[in-house]
Protein backbone atom coordinates (compact mmCIF):
# COMPACT_ATOMS: atom_id res chain seq x y z
CA UNK A 1 0.00 0.00 0.00
CA UNK A 2 3.19 2.25 0.36
CA UNK A 3 2.60 5.33 -2.32
CA UNK A 4 -1.37 5.29 -1.87
CA UNK A 5 -1.21 8.12 1.16
CA UNK A 6 0.00 11.83 0.81
CA UNK A 7 3.41 12.68 1.18
CA UNK A 8 4.28 12.60 4.91
CA UNK A 9 5.98 16.04 5.61
CA UNK A 10 9.78 16.70 6.71
CA UNK A 11 9.04 18.77 9.08
CA UNK A 12 5.63 20.30 10.39
CA UNK A 13 5.49 23.78 8.91
CA UNK A 14 3.05 26.53 10.38
CA UNK A 15 1.66 26.17 6.54
CA UNK A 16 0.98 22.14 7.57
CA UNK A 17 -2.56 21.39 8.41
CA UNK A 18 -2.29 17.95 10.29
CA UNK A 19 -6.12 17.45 10.33
CA UNK A 20 -6.36 18.03 6.66
CA UNK A 21 -3.21 14.67 6.91
CA UNK A 22 -4.85 12.91 9.26
CA UNK A 23 -8.17 12.96 6.98
CA UNK A 24 -6.44 11.90 4.32
CA UNK A 25 -4.68 9.03 5.62
CA UNK A 26 -7.87 7.96 7.06
CA UNK A 27 -9.26 8.28 3.40
CA UNK A 28 -6.81 6.12 2.02
CA UNK A 29 -6.74 2.65 4.84
CA UNK A 30 -10.96 3.24 4.31
CA UNK A 31 -10.06 2.74 0.75
CA UNK A 32 -7.84 -0.20 0.82
CA UNK A 33 -10.45 -1.71 3.83
CA UNK A 34 -12.94 -1.33 1.53
CA UNK A 35 -11.42 -3.14 -1.71
CA UNK A 36 -10.62 -5.96 0.74
CA UNK A 37 -7.13 -5.10 1.28
CA UNK A 38 -7.40 -4.82 5.40
CA UNK A 39 -4.39 -2.82 6.73
CA UNK A 40 -4.58 -3.79 10.29
CA UNK A 41 -1.75 -6.10 11.87
CA UNK A 42 -3.56 -8.61 14.35
CA UNK A 43 -1.34 -9.63 18.09
CA UNK A 44 -1.85 -12.97 19.38
CA UNK A 45 -2.84 -12.99 23.30
CA UNK A 46 -0.24 -12.95 25.79
CA UNK A 47 1.29 -15.94 27.28
CA UNK A 48 2.98 -14.60 29.81
CA UNK A 49 3.38 -11.45 32.11
CA UNK A 50 5.73 -9.15 31.06
CA UNK A 51 9.58 -9.38 33.10
CA UNK A 52 9.93 -6.61 35.30
CA UNK A 53 12.31 -4.71 32.80
CA UNK A 54 9.72 -4.21 30.41
CA UNK A 55 8.39 -0.99 31.25
CA UNK A 56 7.16 1.00 28.41
CA UNK A 57 3.25 0.86 28.58
CA UNK A 58 0.56 3.29 28.07
CA UNK A 59 -2.50 3.04 30.19
CA UNK A 60 -4.78 3.66 26.90
CA UNK A 61 -5.19 2.02 24.09
CA UNK A 62 -3.47 3.17 20.65
CA UNK A 63 -3.92 2.42 17.25
CA UNK A 64 -0.88 3.45 14.92
CA UNK A 65 -1.33 4.34 10.94
CA UNK A 66 2.61 3.69 9.39
CA UNK A 67 2.59 6.17 7.28
CA UNK A 68 6.17 6.16 5.98
CA UNK A 69 9.38 4.10 6.58
CA UNK A 70 8.43 1.72 9.15
CA UNK A 71 8.24 0.72 13.29
CA UNK A 72 9.28 -2.09 14.66
CA UNK A 73 7.63 -3.19 17.80
CA UNK A 74 9.23 -5.33 20.48
CA UNK A 75 7.53 -7.61 23.00
CA UNK A 76 8.03 -10.05 25.81
CA UNK A 77 5.63 -12.03 24.49
CA UNK A 78 5.20 -13.51 21.65
CA UNK A 79 5.27 -12.97 18.82
CA UNK A 80 8.60 -11.11 20.16
CA UNK A 81 8.64 -8.64 17.01
CA UNK A 82 6.41 -6.56 14.18
CA UNK A 83 7.71 -4.75 12.06
CA UNK A 84 4.61 -2.06 10.61
CA UNK A 85 5.67 -0.80 7.00
CA UNK A 86 3.38 1.82 5.47
CA UNK A 87 0.13 1.51 4.38
CA UNK A 88 -0.24 -0.65 7.73
CA UNK A 89 -2.40 -0.34 11.02
CA UNK A 90 -1.55 -1.47 14.65
CA UNK A 91 -4.36 -1.61 17.22
CA UNK A 92 -2.33 -1.58 20.21
CA UNK A 93 -4.13 -3.05 23.66
CA UNK A 94 -3.77 -0.85 26.94
CA UNK A 95 -0.92 -1.74 29.48
CA UNK A 96 0.93 -4.20 27.07
CA UNK A 97 4.52 -3.21 27.06
CA UNK A 98 5.95 -2.67 24.06
CA UNK A 99 9.37 -1.16 22.28
CA UNK A 100 9.40 1.08 19.40
CA UNK A 101 11.96 1.53 16.59
CA UNK A 102 12.52 3.76 13.65
CA UNK A 103 12.83 2.34 10.31
CA UNK A 104 13.22 4.07 7.44
CA UNK A 105 15.50 7.67 8.57
CA UNK A 106 13.98 10.08 6.80
CA UNK A 107 10.95 8.52 5.71
CA UNK A 108 9.58 7.55 8.49
CA UNK A 109 6.32 9.10 9.96
CA UNK A 110 3.09 7.44 11.43
CA UNK A 111 0.14 8.94 12.83
CA UNK A 112 -0.48 7.88 16.86
CA UNK A 113 -4.53 7.95 18.12
CA UNK A 114 -5.09 7.94 22.12
CA UNK A 115 -8.67 8.17 22.31
CA UNK A 116 -10.59 8.23 25.73
CA UNK A 117 -14.38 8.89 26.78
CA UNK A 118 -13.94 12.75 26.20
CA UNK A 119 -11.80 13.38 23.51
CA UNK A 120 -9.60 12.16 20.46
CA UNK A 121 -5.88 13.25 20.82
CA UNK A 122 -3.75 12.09 17.57
CA UNK A 123 -0.48 13.27 17.32
CA UNK A 124 2.27 12.64 13.58
CA UNK A 125 5.72 11.34 15.43
CA UNK A 126 8.78 11.63 13.03
CA UNK A 127 12.09 10.20 13.51
CA UNK A 128 13.87 12.29 16.74
CA UNK A 129 16.93 14.28 15.87
CA UNK A 130 18.43 13.79 19.34
CA UNK A 131 17.64 10.67 19.31
CA UNK A 132 17.60 8.71 15.47
CA UNK A 133 16.10 5.53 16.16
CA UNK A 134 13.69 6.74 18.51
CA UNK A 135 9.84 8.54 17.24
CA UNK A 136 9.08 12.23 18.17
CA UNK A 137 5.76 14.13 18.21
CA UNK A 138 6.17 16.09 15.25
CA UNK A 139 2.94 18.16 15.55
CA UNK A 140 -0.39 16.74 17.75
CA UNK A 141 -4.41 18.10 17.59
CA UNK A 142 -6.82 16.99 20.40
CA UNK A 143 -11.22 17.12 19.46
CA UNK A 144 -13.35 17.23 22.38
CA UNK A 145 -16.71 15.58 22.15
CA UNK A 146 -19.09 13.41 23.77
CA UNK A 147 -19.10 11.60 20.93
CA UNK A 148 -15.27 10.19 21.75
CA UNK A 149 -16.86 7.39 24.18
CA UNK A 150 -17.67 5.81 20.58
CA UNK A 151 -14.36 5.89 19.67
CA UNK A 152 -13.05 4.45 22.56
CA UNK A 153 -15.62 1.46 22.70
CA UNK A 154 -15.01 0.95 18.92
CA UNK A 155 -10.68 0.95 19.62
CA UNK A 156 -11.15 -1.63 22.79
CA UNK A 157 -13.41 -3.95 20.19
CA UNK A 158 -10.88 -3.55 17.14
CA UNK A 159 -8.59 -4.83 19.65
CA UNK A 160 -10.26 -7.87 20.78
CA UNK A 161 -11.19 -8.88 17.93
CA UNK A 162 -7.54 -8.28 16.51
CA UNK A 163 -6.16 -10.07 19.74
CA UNK A 164 -7.86 -13.75 19.89
CA UNK A 165 -5.86 -16.70 18.77
CA UNK A 166 -7.08 -17.19 14.88
CA UNK A 167 -8.54 -13.70 14.47
CA UNK A 168 -11.31 -13.23 11.51
CA UNK A 169 -10.28 -10.79 8.82
CA UNK A 170 -13.83 -9.72 7.54
CA UNK A 171 -14.58 -9.00 11.34
CA UNK A 172 -11.37 -7.00 12.28
CA UNK A 173 -11.89 -4.80 9.02
CA UNK A 174 -15.64 -4.31 9.93
CA UNK A 175 -14.16 -2.50 13.37
CA UNK A 176 -11.44 -0.77 12.09
CA UNK A 177 -14.34 0.48 9.42
CA UNK A 178 -16.26 1.45 12.13
CA UNK A 179 -13.70 3.35 14.25
CA UNK A 180 -11.68 4.70 11.53
CA UNK A 181 -15.25 6.00 10.13
CA UNK A 182 -16.10 7.74 13.35
CA UNK A 183 -12.48 9.31 13.58
CA UNK A 184 -12.41 10.84 10.34
CA UNK A 185 -16.05 12.03 10.78
CA UNK A 186 -15.16 13.38 14.38
CA UNK A 187 -11.82 15.47 13.25
CA UNK A 188 -13.40 16.92 9.81
CA UNK A 189 -16.33 17.91 12.03
CA UNK A 190 -14.47 19.82 14.81
CA UNK A 191 -13.78 23.54 14.67
CA UNK A 192 -10.42 25.10 14.80
CA UNK A 193 -9.75 27.78 17.42
CA UNK A 194 -6.74 29.97 18.44
CA UNK A 195 -8.05 32.00 21.38
CA UNK A 196 -5.93 31.67 24.71
CA UNK A 197 -9.02 29.92 26.39
CA UNK A 198 -8.83 27.46 23.22
CA UNK A 199 -4.86 26.92 24.19
CA UNK A 200 -5.53 26.34 27.56
CA UNK A 201 -8.36 24.20 27.72
CA UNK A 202 -6.44 22.14 24.74
CA UNK A 203 -3.20 21.94 26.91
CA UNK A 204 -5.10 20.66 29.70
CA UNK A 205 -5.92 18.11 27.26
CA UNK A 206 -2.66 17.62 25.56
CA UNK A 207 -1.13 16.97 29.57
CA UNK A 208 -4.11 14.50 30.28
CA UNK A 209 -3.45 12.21 27.10
CA UNK A 210 0.42 12.51 26.88
CA UNK A 211 1.43 12.26 30.78
CA UNK A 212 3.50 8.62 29.44
CA UNK A 213 5.85 10.97 27.40
CA UNK A 214 8.89 11.59 29.51
CA UNK A 215 9.43 14.35 27.48
CA UNK A 216 6.44 16.08 28.33
CA UNK A 217 7.38 19.67 28.74
CA UNK A 218 5.98 23.67 28.76
CA UNK A 219 8.11 23.92 25.31
CA UNK A 220 6.58 20.59 23.37
CA UNK A 221 3.13 21.87 24.50
CA UNK A 222 3.46 25.18 23.35
CA UNK A 223 4.63 24.02 19.97
CA UNK A 224 1.90 21.74 19.82
CA UNK A 225 -0.38 24.66 20.53
CA UNK A 226 1.00 27.09 18.10
CA UNK A 227 2.55 29.62 20.87
CA UNK A 228 5.53 30.47 22.75
CA UNK A 229 6.67 28.37 25.85
CA UNK A 230 6.43 31.89 28.00
CA UNK A 231 3.16 32.89 26.40
CA UNK A 232 1.71 29.34 27.02
CA UNK A 233 2.93 29.47 30.60
CA UNK A 234 2.03 32.76 31.58
CA UNK A 235 -1.55 32.37 30.19
CA UNK A 236 -2.07 29.06 32.03
CA UNK A 237 -1.33 30.56 35.40
CA UNK A 238 -3.28 33.57 34.72
CA UNK A 239 -6.38 31.06 33.82
CA UNK A 240 -5.79 28.34 36.36
CA UNK A 241 -3.59 29.52 39.41
CA UNK A 242 -0.89 26.81 38.45
CA UNK A 243 1.75 26.95 36.93
CA UNK A 244 2.00 24.70 33.66
CA UNK A 245 4.80 22.52 34.83
CA UNK A 246 3.24 21.70 38.21
CA UNK A 247 0.20 20.91 37.04
CA UNK A 248 2.35 18.17 34.82
CA UNK A 249 3.45 16.59 38.17
CA UNK A 250 -0.04 16.92 39.84
CA UNK A 251 -1.57 15.02 37.22
CA UNK A 252 1.30 12.56 36.85
CA UNK A 253 1.15 11.90 40.38
CA UNK A 254 -2.98 11.74 40.01
CA UNK A 255 -2.62 9.02 37.45
CA UNK A 256 0.15 6.78 39.07
CA UNK A 257 -2.34 6.85 41.99
CA UNK A 258 -5.27 5.62 39.74
CA UNK A 259 -2.55 3.02 38.47
CA UNK A 260 -1.42 1.98 42.20
CA UNK A 261 -4.99 1.30 43.46
CA UNK A 262 -6.29 -0.52 39.94
CA UNK A 263 -3.50 -3.11 39.39
CA UNK A 264 -0.84 -4.84 40.50
CA UNK A 265 1.72 -3.32 38.57
CA UNK A 266 5.55 -3.09 39.80
CA UNK A 267 6.34 0.83 41.52
CA UNK A 268 8.79 1.35 38.27
CA UNK A 269 6.23 0.17 35.97
CA UNK A 270 3.95 2.73 36.99
CA UNK A 271 6.57 5.46 37.04
CA UNK A 272 7.32 4.76 33.48
CA UNK A 273 3.66 4.69 32.38
CA UNK A 274 3.27 8.30 33.83
CA UNK A 275 6.21 9.56 32.39
CA UNK A 276 9.13 9.20 34.85
CA UNK A 277 11.95 7.04 33.69
CA UNK A 278 13.89 7.38 36.81
CA UNK A 279 11.72 5.64 39.66
CA UNK A 280 13.84 6.95 42.34
CA UNK A 281 12.74 10.25 41.22
CA UNK A 282 9.37 8.65 40.73
CA UNK A 283 9.07 7.84 44.60
CA UNK A 284 10.62 11.40 45.45
CA UNK A 285 8.25 12.77 43.94
CA UNK A 286 5.48 11.09 44.94
CA UNK A 287 6.16 11.13 48.92
CA UNK A 288 6.71 15.13 48.26
CA UNK A 289 2.48 15.34 47.04
CA UNK A 290 1.37 12.28 48.92
CA UNK A 291 3.58 12.74 51.90
CA UNK A 292 4.17 8.30 51.71
CA UNK A 293 6.46 6.61 49.20
CA UNK A 294 4.05 4.82 46.44
CA UNK A 295 4.19 1.18 48.23
CA UNK A 296 3.72 2.53 51.57
CA UNK A 297 0.48 4.23 49.85
CA UNK A 298 -0.73 0.95 48.05
CA UNK A 299 -0.67 -0.78 51.08
CA UNK A 300 -2.88 1.55 52.84
CA UNK A 301 -5.58 0.61 51.03
CA UNK A 302 -4.83 3.74 48.18
CA UNK A 303 -7.18 5.33 50.57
Amino acid sequence: MDGTFPASPRDASPAFSLRTFTIQVLDAVLHATAVGRCPVRTLAPATEPPPPQWRHIHSQPELFIQCGGATRFVFPESPRELELRAGEVLPMPALLAHGETVVGGASFANLVFMPNERQIAYHLARRSRKYPTRPDGAASDIVTTPDARLAVAALEGLVRCARTPEPVRSEVAGWFTSWASLIRGLIADAPTRDSDDDRVARCRSLVETYLSKADLSVELLAHWCGCSADHLGRTFRQDTGETLAGHIVRMRITRARALLAASDLPVRTVADAVGHRDPSYFCRSFRREVGMTPEAWRRRGAR
